[in-house]
């Protein structure tokens, strides 16, 4: 029992946790709610007894002194007939207006529900993408979308069901004292009997549910990473015909999700079965010993009537206690990964808010790169180690050397995706560590593999941008600049031209060209280019690197390149090698 009591003030503790000031707010409203809903239950079950004796025994209306001073105070005649009218229109109002307030407060709890859901999901994405890029190396995507997706359901599930347990819990426990007050010992033996027939089937469920839980979280990550790698892989497993493989693994790991989720069902629907069998057969067997020992069948008949509208009532909630159980259990595994996230999110947040720029960044003449030297977590040794670079604005400059050599690793620290280990990026004098939002602004990047979205040609320059902030004028300035003028004009579309995922649907030069045009958009100081041309045959790297070279004086450059015939043109070259990076030939 203890041990059941520090787990429930942890997993309180983790919510509280969790849940921001205007989510705490917000749920006091939903308890008073649930709060009023059981007590309205509680009052229309509590009218039947005075209904059901006013039709069969009028007399025993007079032991219900509340009723009575009513009856009194309206001048009616217990003993005219007229009064069952008013009567029956009284018990239907009451059960109209609480099934009214039943439907408002399942709407204000969805409503709540779905909130925290939204801001949740939210919340994860944005914490994602303000993570350390080196923290980023490391996270399987598959994973990223179970907590994105999955963990974060898990918590609509788990606060649906907490509300659920919580009404079930109270307004079994008023209706149960109401009858507890109109039969003490059908009522006590009742609640003995179903309470501890509940408790023990959860305790016997408890470990299976968890159990399963925790394997259908497992499989989800594994199915997500099986499909991703199909759809991102899927041009090479044509060619190898290799679909069934594939198929499999992906089919392996949704039986997995399926049985556990099957088994799961199966048992939280179990005790439904059990509970309503039992409660009812307690019930006739009470008033079957009590009708043998001679009871007064008339008399009882309003008591009667109150216990069969009550466990119509008590038992769809009592099953919904037992669901609610379970569904917290099952979710568990996913609530705990969805704590750690948030917890390693808002600390990480935290440091962000704390690290906001300390200085407003320039460049008006040089990069300074000092002694810096960068190490993968899990390495021996580091990838480069001491390197001085000074880079003049203006300059075009170029970074060759052997595949794996750190090239690409470099050109990250650069643009301040990586932090140095030792060492560091001045930009006139202020360390890049003090304003990595001001540098943002000033540096821009293309990649080997540009990534396109399955949008625009439009959309695909501004990546993000926002309507207010976009300009026609400087969508032409920059197509232009990029050598995508001729290219453009011949779509139907123009820049409406949708690319496809990926941008499937453009060779790989107009992909380089568009991403060229896209960092030419917001028209940054310096531009770096890793292996932008790697992929491209000749004649489609000549194009782009004319495109290329119209910037040569007005921005600063920094060309990573294996392709000697890339880096003719630059004013100087240095090369990555050995873990070193210095001055070179061409």
């Amino acid at each position: 029992m203890s041990d059941l009591l520090i787990r429930l003030r942890l997993f309180v503790k983790k919510w509280n946790y969790i849940l921001t000031a205007e989510h705490k707010k917000k749920s006091v409203i939903v308890f008073i709610a649930i709060l009023l809903s059981s007590l309205f239950e509680l009052l229309g079950i509590s009218m039947i007894i005075p209904f059901v004796t006013l039709l069969v025994d009028r007399t025993g209306i007079h032991s219900n002194t509340f009723l009575m001073g009513i009856i009194d105070r309206l001048g009616i005649d217990i003993d005219d007939n007229s009064i069952v009218l008013p009567m029956a229109i009284a018990v239907i109002a009451i059960f109209v207006f609480k099934d009214m307030f039943l439907i408002l407060t399942e709407y204000l709890s969805l409503r709540y529900e779905n909130r925290i859901q939204k801001d949740f999901c939210v919340f994860m994405i944005n914490a994602y993408l303000q993570r350390p890029y080196e923290d980023t190396l490391d996270v399987n995507s598959a994973e990223v979308m179970r907590g994105i997706g999955n963990d974060v359901t898990a918590l609509y599930y788990i606060i649906q069901a907490f509300f659920s347990l919580f009404t079930g819990v109270i307004t079994v426990i008023l209706v149960g004292l109401f009858l507890v007050k109109a039969d003490h010992i059908m009522a006590i033996s009742l609640v003995i009997i179903v309470g501890g027939l509940s408790g023990l089937i959860l305790l016997a469920l408890k470990g299976h549910v968890k159990r399963f839980g925790i394997v259908f979280n497992e499989s989800m990550v594994e199915s997500n990473k099986h499909a991703l790698q199909a759809l991102n892989g899927l041009k090479e497993i044509l060619v190898l015909n290799r679909r069934s493989s594939f198929v499999k693994r992906y089919e392996d790991a949704v039986e997995k999700q399926r049985k556990a989720q099957l088994r799961y069902r199966f048992l939280q629907s179990l005790p439904r079965y059990v509970i309503e069998t039992v409660f009812i057969c307690g019930i006739i067997a009470f008033v079957s010993f009590r009708v043998i020992k001679g009871m007064d069948v008339v008399a009882f008949m309003p008591v009667l009537s109150a216990f069969a509208i009550a466990s119509v009532r008590l038992l769809p909630l009592v099953n919904q206690i037992s669901t609610s159980s379970t569904t917290i259990l099952y979710y568990m595994p996913s609530f705990e990964n969805a704590y750690a996230n948030i917890k390693k999110s808002r600390e990480y947040l935290s440091e962000i808010d704390q690290e906001k720029d300390k200085a407003i960044l320039e460049y008006n003449e040089e990069i300074a790169i000092n002694n810096v030297s960068w190490k993968y977590k899990r390495a021996e040794e580091p990838t480069f180690r001491d390197v001085n670079i000074r880079i003049k604005k203006g300059e075009a400059i170029g970074i060759k050397g052997p595949s794996g050599a750190g090239k690409t690793t470099l050109a990250d620290v650069i643009l301040g995706l990586l932090p140095p280990a030792s060492g560091n990026i001045e930009i006139d004098g202020v360390d890049l560590a003090n304003c990595k939002d001001s540098w943002s602004k000033l540096i821009g990047y293309v990649p080997q593999n540009v990534y396109l979205l399955d949008d625009t040609i439009r959309n695909n320059i501004l990546f993000g941008i926002s309507e207010e902030e976009y300009s026609e004028a400087r969508v032409l300035e920059a197509i232009n600049e990029a050598c995508l003028s001729d290219f453009i004009k011949s779509l139907p579309d123009g820049l409406d031209t949708v690319v496809g995922e990926r941008g499937t649907k453009l060779s790989g030069g107009q992909r380089q060209r568009i991403a060229i045009a896209r960092v030419l958009y917001y028209n940054p100081q310096i531009i770096v280019l890793d292996e932008a041309t790697s992929a491209l045959d000749t004649d489609t790297e000549i194009a782009v690197m004319e495109a290329i070279e119209r910037l040569q004086g007005q921005k600063t450059l920094i060309i990573i390149a294996h392709r000697l015939s890339t880096l003719a043109k630059c004013d100087r070259v240095f090369e990555v090698k050995d873990g070193k990076v210095e001055e070179s030939k061409l």
